[in-house]
């Protein structure tokens, strides 16, 4: 009965995030690249999950400022280029059309976020090795998917500025944001692992990295919801 209650509160905060941006999408044919999505990230998460850099070997001393930056920003780039937006660019490019909105591109990608953020949750809570309390860490955990999913929207916000410019035939602007869909959610993603190592600042540690994880869910849903007036304004 304890593992269960472990299992809900592991996978819950994915499935609300997800819920909550899906049940206001605006196109039916959303509902299959959705099922793509999480069948396609399924197949990708262990593989990147095994696969610990992408960037080559830290050139920094151990133990620095620089160094702990740079092991972040590798994890993070990892996790939010080939995780998250090249699924999304192989779904929308293979499978859409040129007038899929931005805000069903949003859909999307909270649909791969929050596929990974489950996967991972669960690989981490019930890990056989992990030694301390799964209870504690499932709630931990709880920002984390709150953190990908976040991250996810505004991904899914530039690609989607970017795609609108490649209609306008606009393509200076158009690899601008797509350079932003990548950098902004990666340095989002670095910046709230950075905020891990003020962890040993007990309780005031953990509200700092609550309170930012919380910020980066409302400038995503802030985010939605812009795209989400576009499409009611047509």
């Amino acid at each position: 009965m304890r593992n269960l209650g472990i299992a809900t509160i592991t996978i819950l905060p994915s499935l609300l995030l997800w819920w909550h941006i899906y049940k206001k999408r605006t196109e039916h044919c959303t509902t299959m690249f959705i099922i793509i999505a999480f069948l396609l990230e399924c197949m990708v998460i262990f593989r990147i999950l095994e696969c610990p850099y992408l960037l080559p070997d830290n050139p920094f001393k151990n133990g620095t400022w620089l160094y702990h930056f740079y092991q972040t920003l590798d994890k993070a780039l990892l996790e939010e280029f080939w995780a998250k937006f090249i699924v999304l660019h192989v779904i929308i490019t293979i499978g859409c059309s040129n007038t899929i909105s931005k805000y069903n591109i949003i859909v999307i990608i909270v649909t791969i976020a929050s596929t990974f953020s489950l996967i991972e949750n669960m690989l981490y809570v019930f890990d056989e090795d992990y030694q301390g309390n799964r209870l504690i860490l499932a709630i931990v955990r709880i920002f984390c998917a709150v953190g990908h999913c976040s991250y996810a929207q505004v991904m899914g916000w530039f690609y989607g500025k970017a795609r609108q410019e490649v209609a306008r035939i606009n393509r200076r602007r158009a690899v601008l944001y797509l350079a932003c869909s990548i950098v902004i959610p990666t340095l989002m993603h670095t910046t709230a692992n950075l905020l891990t190592k003020v962890f040993k600042l007990g309780i005031m540690g953990m509200a700092i990295w609550a309170g930012y994880k919380t910020l980066c869910l409302l400038l995503g849903l802030r985010l939605a919801k812009l795209a989400l007036k576009e499409i009611e304004m047509c």
